[in-house]
């Protein structure tokens, strides 16, 4: 392995929340996001009417590309129903929030 080199992978530019894949999703989906710098971050999923349904991330972030796996459960591990899931993304200055669908 001595010809062997790793490219150092450049941080991302900007902040971003990136689309769940899949979406529609069951019984899981990926949900990932870029920061240029390290930063306190969370990540919550929330149901069509506003209500809070899980925290998936709360706290400390490494700069780069990241991403968490939601399991389709609230936060007591029941299996949440389908329907229209609202994911938020709070790191630093940047929030942004995406749409993702859940069916059985």
């Amino acid at each position: 392995l001595d010809d062997c080199t790793v490219a150092p992978v450049p941080l991302p530019s900007s902040f971003a929340l990136h689309f769940a894949t899949p979406n529609p999703f069951n019984p899981s989906t990926r949900i990932s996001w870029s920061l240029p710098a390290e930063s306190d971050a969370k990540l919550e999923i929330f149901d069509s009417k506003g209500r809070h349904i899980v925290t998936l991330v709360d706290g400390w972030v490494d700069a780069g590309q990241g991403s968490v796996l939601w399991r389709g459960k609230d936060s007591m591990g029941t299996r949440a129903s389908s329907g229209v899931y609202f994911y938020r993304f709070r790191a630093g200055n940047f929030q942004d929030t995406k749409r993702m669908l859940l069916l059985k």
